[in-house]
């Protein structure tokens, strides 16, 4: 099994999915143009996780064909909270869960690579500055995040074809953080108003939501914090949070949606982005998640699991040496047999 397992992770690093185009694809093309086919690729079924609402259907494939008749790269973006869940082992770096996400990207692309010369950049976007804020995550593990996540791309790179493009941006590096966070309070006052209007079930509800990711390792080690006192890091958390999602402050800088890009994102919370799934069957967010390998009738396939899965499996899993990357969490992966 080891020797399989080896095999299978070699074959999805080194051997980029080429599509082969087909008569039916090529008809397709001339009858109905290359904008038509390739706006069918992005709205796939197989990848998306819902389906998307007519102006989001309507502002993309304005942005594919912006892109054809200017013989540019389509742009896609993915928003990331750019660190990893500090209750996972693998922490603070990434492990498999982003290396079988962007083969399953990769696999999404490759029908638009194989027939649009100028082919596709994807860009990560990553907020760890507000990680840092909201959930109190250490500047250092931030850093390993982001390095661990782009020494993986380069790993993937080296197979690319030259027409795809992969980056991994910190938002951070654009604009000063304390900017940033100014920015963001602006909107406060609005998000304290809904707040006020919501139920005490509701608000109970969301302020567990936010406590779930607050280093408390840290905020508690000179000693247990009080029910109050840990209310008011989960409040302001929240807060905060929601107060980056009203917009307005990332206006002149490089991010989602301007310039043409098309966003993509894993959540169903926002309107305006392509749902996609992280992996096939999977939708948790990869940077929570952890990525496991299973044998299904002696078949491997990847899975990508939120935390709570991955402590219900752990008992039954088996880790497997692996010979292929050099970070850590990439010498072994964990293996269950369904």
């Amino acid at each position: 099994m080891q020797r399989k397992v080896q095999e299978y992770l070699k074959s999805m690093l080194q051997d980029f999915p080429v599509y082969k185009v087909t008569h039916k694809d090529k008809t397709t093309i001339k009858k109905m143009g290359l904008g038509f086919f390739i706006l069918n690729k992005v709205l796939s079924n197989r990848f998306r996780k819902t389906s998307p609402g007519c102006e989001v259907h309507q502002q993309v494939e304005q942005r594919i064909n912006s892109a054809i008749e200017s013989e540019e790269p389509i742009n896609f973006t993915i928003p990331t909270g750019g660190y990893k869940k500090w209750h996972l082992e693998s922490a603070p770096e990434a492990d498999w869960a982003e290396f079988f996400h962007l083969r399953f990207m990769f696999e999404y692309f490759s029908p638009i690579l194989a027939v649009y010369k100028p082919g596709i950049i994807l860009d990560y976007f990553s907020n760890a500055w507000l990680i840092k804020v909201i959930s109190h995550y250490p500047q250092e593990d931030l850093d390993a995040y982001t390095d661990s996540f782009r020494k993986l791309i380069c790993e993937f790179e080296k197979f690319f074809p030259d027409n795809f493009k992969v980056r991994f941006n910190v938002v951070s590096d654009q604009k000063d953080e304390r900017t940033l966070l100014e920015r963001i309070l602006e909107n406060r006052p609005l998000v304290e108003k809904d707040w006020r209007s919501l139920s005490k079930a509701e608000r109970h509800k969301r302020l567990e939501v936010s406590g779930r990711n607050i280093r408390w390792d840290i905020l508690e080690e000179a000693g247990k914090l009080s029910p109050g006192k840990k209310e008011r890091f989960m409040y302001e958390g929240k807060i905060i949070h929601d107060s980056l999602l009203k917009g307005g402050w990332n206006k002149d800088l490089d991010y989602l949606f301007n310039d043409g890009k098309i966003g993509i994102i894993h959540r169903s919370t926002k309107e305006d982005f392509l749902h996609l799934s992280t992996y096939y069957g999977s939708f948790v967010q990869f940077w929570v998640a952890r990525g496991i390998l299973t044998v299904d009738k002696n078949k491997l396939v990847p899975r990508v699991l939120s935390y709570n899965q991955y402590l219900e499996q752990k008992p039954l899993l088996k880790k497997i040496p692996v010979n292929l990357l050099g970070p850590r969490n990439f010498k072994k992966v964990e293996l269950l047999q369904l």
